[in-house]
């Protein structure tokens, strides 16, 4: 249609809502009832007709426009079949119910403010006649046809010519992020506008066994992206870990072609009642086409029997447990335990990855930081050799060593960052929040980092930070046990301070957490019960409150973790050697 949301009838909408939602039918109406002052340089224009363009009920109320015109096409049964999606709809019907159809919509559109742009409507027969009796304006399909950005129907040509234009654009938009020269937005790009979610409806459309080469190239161009943002070489099994969502250690940077399957599988399934009805059959004797080749596709990548009632989610995370068991059985016992310790953390290990990059909410992370954690994240070696740390300790290749060195600054300003969050969200809740206090005066002890006065039951409370190394020797045969670093640390620190703590009437609370981002679940708890307590003054919700404090502390712990690492290079590293330009360290 032309112009659709700007022009549908404000006086439909007006009686559609007072009839459908009468109780949102007078703000409605003070919105909508006087023309909006628009303004372009110098002139201005008087808009009295459609929806605005920014306003949430904006969709509703032109959809409820539509809906008037759709009852009018169902009560002279114009066309057998008509589906729409907003502004965009497809009817399936004779040549004359189509012309009759037409010359509806030039007769009564207009009193709904609905005009067709016949320059972009495309008539399509597959008997390839001619549709004369239409008017020229209108375009005929010839080789072949697409819906709503999806391939329907054409030869061969048609389809090569549909993908190779599909991957040109997505390739091009892929490059162009580099442009930013920002890591952090970049992945965010890529992995929420750029990824298979581009192609998603293709999936869910298009059988995967014609999509074999394609896809291929897909996933090698979205490799290609992520390698240049981390600026290194991405393993096989690198790549197969930031292919896995979050929730398992991943970078959510879904394969397109081993997830094609189970897109497609849901599609069917979603559609299989409607597609039942339609074709008069039984829902249980209905079998797509392709939809076999599919199901043992499906198979062969998850070894699992296919459920036919199940959504794409439900398939998706079979396919994503069965690719990390894979993972994980092929990793070595150090791998194992970095890959628990991600996926087990429910969800504060990625909160880095997720956070907006926001310098007003410290959520931002600078390049060189964020493309070492990467690495650090991903298990990519950091030193090709095993060269020597300043306290003669021989460095392993992934750096993990520096991750604990207690020599230098970079340890105490980690934990000290750490500190700092906890204090200043626990200063949000009450005014006598003070950081190194003693027990008592006879005491020179400081048994926490922070002092509450009166955190819960009227107890003062003492808040320890402390980070432990996830691949510390002692604790890493126990990879696939998470947390196990952080039980330890969280022992140890009771058994030190617990008992002066208490004799002084306060309660002592280790807060733990492992390099790689596990909180240990008492800590966790804890952060929030403290964030809970900001929203009295943020006004903001326990859920949100919450996602925010363990937002920063997390990019917080990954940017201080990178930075260790790039002291060492910025120390022990030639100018012409060092892969980022040297911080202020």
């Amino acid at each position: 249609m032309k112009n659709a949301f700007n022009e549908c009838s404000r006086t439909a909408f007006f009686e559609r809502v007072a009839e459908d939602f009468p109780e949102i039918s007078a703000w409605v109406k003070w919105c909508y009832s006087q023309p909006a002052e628009l303004r372009f340089g110098s002139r201005r224009i008087m808009a009295s007709s459609g929806v605005q363009q920014g306003d949430p009920l904006g969709l509703l109320l032109f959809s409820l426009v539509l809906l008037q015109f759709i009852d009018f096409v169902k009560l002279h049964d114009l066309v057998k079949l008509h589906l729409w999606y907003l502004d965009d709809g497809t009817f399936i019907g004779s040549k004359s119910s189509l012309l009759k159809l037409l010359d509806s919509f030039s007769i009564h559109g207009p009193r709904f403010g609905l005009h067709l742009n016949l320059s972009k409507c495309e008539l399509f027969w597959p008997s390839g006649d001619s549709f004369s009796e239409f008017p020229t304006s209108i375009n005929r399909a010839g080789e072949g046809l697409e819906l709503l950005g999806s391939y329907i129907w054409g030869t061969d040509n048609f389809f090569d010519q549909f993908l190779f234009s599909r991957l040109a654009k997505v390739t091009a938009a892929q490059d162009s992020i580099a442009i930013l020269e920002d890591p952090q937005v970049e992945l965010h790009l890529l992995r929420s506008c750029l990824g298979s979610c581009k192609i998603i409806h293709l999936l869910r459309t298009v059988p995967f066994c014609i999509l074999h080469s394609f896809l291929e190239q897909f996933d090698s161009n979205l490799k290609s992206c992520l390698s240049r943002i981390i600026q290194c070489s991405l393993p096989n099994d690198s790549w197969c870990q930031a292919t896995l969502p979050f929730r398992l250690g991943g970078l959510g940077l879904r394969s397109s072609f081993s997830s094609a399957a189970t897109a497609f599988l849901g599609s069917c399934n979603s559609v299989s009642l409607l597609a039942s009805h339609l074709l008069s059959q039984d829902f249980h004797d209905l079998v797509f086409p392709n939809e076999e080749h599919a199901v043992a596709t499906f198979e062969r990548f998850t070894s699992d029997i296919f459920i036919p009632s199940a959504t794409q989610q439900d398939l998706q995370a079979l396919l994503d447990q069965n690719q990390y068991d894979q993972l994980f059985a092929s990793f070595n016992v150090r791998n194992r335990a970095r890959l628990t310790a991600l996926s087990h953390s429910s969800g504060t290990s990625s909160g880095w990855l997720k956070a907006i990059p926001q310098v007003s909410l410290a959520l931002a992370i600078p390049g060189p930081e964020f493309v070492v954690g990467l690495r650090l994240w991903l298990g990519i070696p950091l030193f090709p050799l095993s060269p020597l740390c300043v306290c003669l300790t021989s460095i392993d290749q992934f750096g993990d060593h520096l991750l604990e060195c207690s020599h230098g600054p970079m340890r105490i300003r980690r934990h000290d960052a750490l500190v700092d969050i906890v204090y200043h969200a626990l200063s949000q809740s009450h005014s006598g929040v003070l950081k190194e206090q003693r027990v008592s005066y006879e005491d020179n002890s400081r048994p926490g980092d922070v002092y509450h006065p009166d955190f819960q039951h009227g107890r003062a409370a003492y808040f320890d930070v402390s980070v432990r190394s996830t691949t510390q020797p002692s604790h890493i045969s126990f990879s696939s046990c998470a947390g196990v670093a952080a039980a330890a640390g969280e022992l140890a620190k009771d058994q030190r301070h617990q008992d002066a703590v208490e004799e002084a009437g306060c309660d002592f609370v280790p807060l733990v957490v492992e390099t790689f981002g596990f909180w240990s679940p008492f800590a966790l708890q804890t952060l929030r019960t403290i964030a809970e307590r900001t929203t009295a003054r943020s006004g903001a919700s326990t859920k949100q409150a919450c996602k925010h404090l363990l937002q920063q502390l997390s990019v917080s712990l990954w940017t201080n973790n990178a930075r260790m690492i790039l002291r060492y290079w910025a120390l022990q590293c030639e100018d012409s050697d060092f892969p980022f330009p040297k911080p202020l360290l």
